[in-house]
C-alpha cells in the first residue's frame, strides 16, 4: 500500500475542465426510496410504505438481478439484469407494466445509474470487463466503450490481476459525457466507507480516465 499511495499521489488528474456537477457530489441530496430486486420482481420501499412489482409475462423472465435504479419524476425503476442475453427493464409504478428497454446481447453488467437530465441510462461490466462501459437512451438506443482495466490508475492493486476478477466498477453520477465511478478492494464496503478504494472520472465517448481520489489505509 505504502508503495501504491506513492505511484498514485502522482498519478492524480487535473479536474478544472471537468463539469462541476461531478466535483460538486455527493451533495447533500436526500435518500431515496429502498430498491429490492429478485427474480420475482422489484419491491420499492419509501417511508409510506412498500410496493411489489411482479415481473409480468409479456416480458422475458428475470436470469440474474443486477442492479436497480428509481426515477421519481417519471414514476420508473429501471432494472439490469446479466447471465444469457441479460436484459434492461422499465417498470411503470403507477400501473406496474414492465418493458423491456434494450436486450444486452450476452452483455454481462454490474452497475446502473440513470441521469434524469439527458434521460440517460448507464451500466458498467462485471466480472473480468468493469471497463465494459455503455450508455442506453429509454428507446434502447445504445453507445460503448471499453476501458482495460490497466488503464485505470491502481485499480490491479486493489485484487490479485491475473488471478482473479477484479472489483466492479460501481456508477455514481453522468455528467456532460463523464461518469463518475468508484471500485473498492471489499465491493461489500463502497465508496467512500471503504478502507482501499479507487475514484474515476472516465469520458464515455472517448474512454478517458482519471484518477480523482484514492485511499490505500
Amino acid at each position: 500500500p505504502a508503495l501504491a499511495g506513492g505511484y498514485l499521489a502522482a498519478q492524480i488528474a487535473p479536474r478544472d475542465d471537468l463539469p462541476a456537477g461531478l466535483l460538486d457530489w455527493p451533495g447533500t441530496e436526500p435518500d431515496g426510496p429502498t430498491l429490492t430486486f429478485d427474480r420475482s420482481g422489484i419491491t420499492l420501499t419509501e417511508a409510506t410504505g412498500a410496493q411489489h412489482f411482479p415481473v409480468s409475462g409479456d416480458v422475458p423472465p428475470v436470469l440474474l438481478p443486477a442492479a436497480s435504479v428509481h426515477d421519481p419524476a417519471s414514476g420508473t425503476v429501471y432494472a439490469l439484469t446479466y447471465g444469457g442475453v441479460g436484459y434492461l427493464y422499465a417498470v411503470n409504478t403507477d400501473t406496474g407494466a414492465w418493458r423491456v428497454v434494450a436486450a444486452l446481447d450476452e452483455y454481462d453488467a454490474s452497475g446502473l445509474i440513470f441521469d434524469p437530465v439527458t434521460q440517460t441510462l448507464i451500466t458498467t461490466g462485471a466480472f473480468s470487463r468493469p471497463g465494459d462501459i455503455r450508455t442506453f437512451t429509454l428507446d434502447g438506443q445504445r453507445t460503448q466503450v471499453f476501458v482495460p482495466t490497466t488503464r485505470f490508475p491502481g485499480l490491479t492493486d486493489l485484487f490479485d490481476y491475473g488471478n482473479e476478477h477484479g472489483p466492479p466498477l460501481r456508477p455514481h453520477l453522468y455528467r456532460d459525457g463523464w461518469l463518475l465511478a468508484s471500485a473498492s478492494a471489499d465491493p461489500a464496503q463502497p465508496y467512500p466507507q471503504a478502507q482501499r478504494y479507487r475514484l474515476y472520472a472516465i469520458h464515455v465517448s472517448t474512454g478517458e480516465v482519471r484518477l480523482m481520489e484514492y485511499e490505500d489505509g
